[in-house]
């Protein structure tokens, strides 16, 4: 056979034999060939290999079916040069070809079973091939011939071939391509079927995993979204499936293992199903993701916090707030409602939020429940003035409530004043509504202490004095005077904190808005700063004090007042 060969696997002049003789006589001398005749012929397996090329290539496809024999005899096919001839068959034939013979061989198959005859079972070898080897296009092709050849049932069977990624070694971006190749081949049904066993086969077993799958590895929901960017591929089979009955917690099931196993993907289908899911839906789905991924979990849990019915706010909260597996969680749940879609910049308005408070207790929502979203809705400082802030604070109810309220309001306040994201009128204007609420002095007292804390831990220093005598002097203008008191009482008394210069930028402050010969502004120095032990400490401030020409104030604290 030297030198009869064509090119690109062409049959040589040579070559006529291997299709014209009988099988035995192809497969005798093919022996000869690879064997060799000592002292006459060298073995050549290179040629015993280009003869089973020719045969798999040329011959017709009913001499490819039956190459094994039953009893292994030698007029027949070795199964492993069976194996050959197959594989070459049903990966270089045309894909028409290479179809009709898995098509021929299955039937074939199919028939003997149902006679109770013995046959080799070669239809799985064809389709492995097939879908392991040949182009994603030649699969969709090898679909559609299949289709055409009415052959469904074997369609099933390439599906879940080329879906078992052990053994096809088919990555999901392969999976959406022939997806995409099914439905230009109008293979509608298919497509989705491929979808469906695509989808179960990502999700499984990602159930028991506590850390999310590779960042850099492309699953199926991220490789059909970058190839259908304006398409919700996966998101609309998920709809059609979990609205069915008999489907829906196997839906659920198969999108939190989707949701654990392909980050790169899943915020799109996150923020689907949270959107659009009903709220029973959701926490069935958020309390597998809370056994498996905080991550997951709280990407699910703050889209759906950016709904915008009540109704279905109010739904979601009620079953949140029971749940075991979600314990522990339902004040970032309430937070993130709180913020609602415009986020921190823009939180959710006053009164959607009281109509949610309203709806939750129409459906005798549990009291505590209802306790909590007031405190979430105060402690959401971000985005609302000073005086929403008190008022919202006066709404908590309950025993501790208010207090645990309070603290997180004043810190996050007290934040953003050193932060200079609200200045000192901001914080004055809140001191001034707390005073319509109920618990008033409580209320006060808190964010008093809050404020004269953050002197005692040295924060912000060289940028708290001014804050202090801003707040201060606008409290003296809101005829606060009292509690503008109690707040530098609290402050000048620290000696270590205050030093010359914040003394004087403070008493600038309170200056300009004090009546003339206040005397308690003369009783609150002589409380504060004229008892202070660092004798020499003070003097520094006394001096400054008297070098920007503050002697009245001078005068209180070297002469105490009675």
């Amino acid at each position: 056979m030297s030198g009869g060969a064509g090119s690109k696997g062409e049959p040589g002049p040579l070559d006529g034999w291997v299709l014209s003789e009988e099988i035995p006589v192809v497969v005798k001398r093919m022996q000869d060939i690879r064997e060799g005749s000592p002292g006459k012929q060298d073995p050549r397996p290179d040629e015993a290999m280009r003869i089973l090329q020719v045969f798999a290539l040329y011959r017709d496809i009913d001499d490819l079916l039956n190459l094994e024999s039953q009893t292994g005899g030698s007029e027949s096919f070795a199964p492993l040069d069976a194996r050959v001839v197959l594989a070459l068959a049903a990966l270089t034939r045309p894909v028409e070809q290479a179809a009709t013979l898995a098509i021929k061989q299955w039937k074939q198959e199919k028939e003997a079973s149902a006679t109770g005859s013995a046959q080799p079972q070669l239809t799985d070898r064809i389709l492995h091939d097939v879908t392991a080897q040949r182009t994603v296009q030649d699969v969709a092709e090898f679909i559609a011939e299949c289709r055409r050849q009415d052959a469904a049932e074997l369609v099933d069977r390439v599906l879940e071939a080329f879906v078992a990624t052990e053994t096809s070694g088919r990555t999901s971006l392969d999976k959406a391509y022939l997806y995409i190749a099914l439905r230009a081949e109008q293979c509608d049904k298919d497509a989705s079927d491929l979808l469906g066993k695509t989808l179960h086969q990502a999700g499984k077993g990602t159930m028991n995993r506590k850390v999310p799958a590779s960042r850099f590895r492309v699953g199926v929901v991220g490789a059909l979204r970058h190839l259908s960017p304006s398409e919700k591929i996966v998101e609309d089979w998920i709809n059609e499936h979990v609205g069915k009955p008999d489907e829906e917690q196997e839906t659920i099931d198969l999108v939190a293992g989707l949701l654990l196993g392909e980050p790169e993907g899943s915020r799109h289908l996150a923020e689907h199903v949270a959107l659009t899911w009903k709220p029973y839906q959701l926490i069935h789905l958020c309390e597998i993701l809370a056994k498996c991924s905080d991550e997951s979990l709280t990407r699910v849990r703050r889209q759906m916090a950016t709904r915008p019915g009540t109704d279905s706010l109010a739904g979601i909260i009620e079953r949140w707030y029971p749940s075991g597996p979600l314990a522990g969680t339902f004040q970032d749940l309430l937070a993130d409602i709180v913020e609602g879609e415009g986020g921190a910049a823009r939180p959710r308005t006053i009164k959607s939020l009281d109509n949610l408070h309203k709806l939750l207790a129409l459906r005798n929502a549990p009291v505590e429940c209802r306790r909590e979203l007031r405190v979430a809705v105060a402690a959401h400082v971000e985005g609302r003035t000073g005086a929403e802030v008190a008022s919202l604070l006066g709404k908590v109810e309950g025993r501790n409530e208010p207090h645990r309220a309070a603290q997180i309001v004043n810190r996050r306040l007290t934040e953003r004043l050193l932060a200079s994201k609200i200045d000192a009128r901001d914080f004055a204007d809140y001191l001034d509504k707390l005073q319509e609420q109920p618990e008033a002095s409580n209320l006060t007292f808190s964010a008093l202490r809050a404020l004269s804390a953050l002197t005692a831990s040295g924060a912000g220093s060289g940028r708290l004095a001014p804050v202090i005598g801003g707040i201060a002097a606008a409290l003296y203008e809101n005829n606060h005077a009292s509690i503008g008191f109690k707040l530098l009482e609290r402050c000048l008394e620290n000696e270590q904190w205050l030093n010359a210069d914040d003394a004087v930028k403070i008493v600038g402050h309170v200056r300009r808005v004090l009546r003339p010969g206040d005397r308690d502004w003369d009783l609150l120095l002589s409380r504060t700063a004229a008892r202070w032990a660092d004798t020499s400490h003070k003097e520094e401030v006394v001096n400054a004090l008297r070098a920007k020409g503050y002697d009245e104030d001078v005068d209180a604290i070297n002469q105490p007042v009675q």
